[in-house]
């Protein structure tokens, strides 16, 4: 079923959303992202959102192609123009996960806690159920703009074998899966209540949520060639890992990867 427009904007008024203005829903695109990143170089507003069926070159973090079967996910892009400086960008895929962590948790079985996987995945019962992109555009020392990709798995019961011990979904889990319409206008709600705390207050506003709901926490891991444990996060939003001989290391980014033990 095609994205519902009318539907969205009647419930977009409803909540008297500051995002999803202008909306700009297509059956089939190359990447939800790529539009949206075009949009704001040529000065799109604060608030434009892109949403897609389906996705030929979707992507998250490393250009990882992101599986999606036409209608079965929210595959959705969001230019921002949040007040902050380059430097504190890092904090948004952070704030970005945390929003979908939120609307998730509406529609999933109580005992399925959705947990942020760090640095921009959201995984329930250790799957994945969404990923988060976050590309922005930089002005001097200044965010010029961000731009917010979501993948977010609703009906999928079917993965790819490689897949199947590693991705779920809403459907899967088996929660109530809201239509496209609904959902996108709860993300929306949940992406600008965030935003606006970072801009408040920066990262420490979400460090209570980070550390709550850090999927990694002392957990063996491997980032990057470094196999340690995962110690949460510092103030910055960095990845705390300490390796096997005692050292603590700080990534600023990275592939993380779970070990055994």
């Amino acid at each position: 079923m095609s994205f519902d427009e009318s539907r969205f904007h009647e419930l977009r008024r409803e909540q008297e959303l500051t995002l999803g203005e202008p909306l700009i829903a297509l059956a089939t695109v190359t990447s939800t992202n790529d539009l949206a990143l075009e949009a704001a170089r040529n000065g799109a507003a604060h608030g434009a959102t892109f949403v897609a069926d389906e996705q030929t070159s979707g992507r998250g973090r490393q250009g990882r192609r992101w599986f999606a079967p036409s209608g079965e996910s929210l595959l959705c892009s969001c230019v921002t123009r949040p007040a902050l400086r380059a430097a504190d960008a890092g904090a948004l895929p952070l704030a970005v996960g945390l929003a979908v962590r939120e609307v998730v948790s509406r529609h999933v079985p109580a005992t399925a806690t959705p947990m942020l996987k760090w640095p921009n995945d959201v995984l329930v019962s250790h799957k994945k159920i969404c990923g988060v992109l976050v590309e922005s555009q930089v002005r001097g020392s200044e965010l010029a703009a961000a731009v917010i990709g979501v993948g977010l798995n609703l009906r999928t019961t079917d993965f790819p074998d490689e897949l199947a011990g590693a991705a779920t979904s809403i459907a899967a889990l088996g929660g109530d899966v809201p239509a496209r319409e609904e959902i996108l206008v709860e993300l929306l709600r949940e992406l600008a209540r965030y935003l606006a705390l970072v801009e408040e207050r920066g990262l420490a506003a979400l460090a209570p949520e980070l550390e709550r709901y850090d999927a990694l926490i002392d957990l063996r891991v491997d980032v990057d060639g470094v196999t340690g444990r995962a110690r949460g996060l510092d103030p910055g939003g960095r990845l705390l890992v300490v390796d096997d001989q005692g050292v603590e290391h700080r990534f600023v980014s990275g592939h993380v990867r779970l070990l055994d033990g």
